[in-house]
């Protein structure tokens, strides 16, 4: 039987950090706890157990993550850049790489600006169907939307 979650370890330089979560959270929000002990943002942090990268929206149990394991946190150097596209979409690109992480696709018209929130967490984009919509910067998710702007 598998207890799972409860403490989790982190290498981080010359240090473990260590912290507590239930099961069933997601690995999104112990990447947001990892911001508040490491200034490292969410988009930019890549959590393995072993050889196997966690995925942000999957819960601490479906990643298999067992009280007291030892994680590894990388950062993921370089800056990323959001775009607006007469197309209906933006993308977030790597700045380092020159790569396309995500297509955000939703809105029904040109998409006329979209900006980064100050924490790097969210993008804001607006169009001009008339609706502004909030999405995961590391996911790429619509989180919510804002009709009538």
């Amino acid at each position: 039987e598998h207890h799972y979650a409860g403490t989790l370890n982190f290498k981080v330089g010359p240090k473990i950090i260590s912290v507590v979560l239930k099961p069933t959270a997601l690995v999104q929000e112990l990447k947001q706890l990892l911001e508040e002990q490491t200034g490292v943002i969410p988009i930019q942090q890549c959590l393995s157990l072993g050889e196997q990268k966690l995925k942000s929206d999957a819960s601490l149990e479906e990643a298999g993550i067992c009280d007291g394991d030892l994680l590894t946190l990388s950062v993921k150097a370089g800056l990323f850049l959001v775009t607006a596209s007469s197309d209906s979409t933006c993308r977030v690109w790597s700045s380092e790489s020159g790569d396309c992480l995500h297509v955000l696709q939703g809105h029904s018209a040109a998409v006329s600006s979209a900006c980064f929130s100050a924490n790097g967490m969210y993008i804001l984009t607006a169009s001009a169907d008339s609706s502004a919509k909030l999405w995961s910067a590391e996911s790429g998710t619509l989180l919510q939307n804002f009709e009538g702007h």
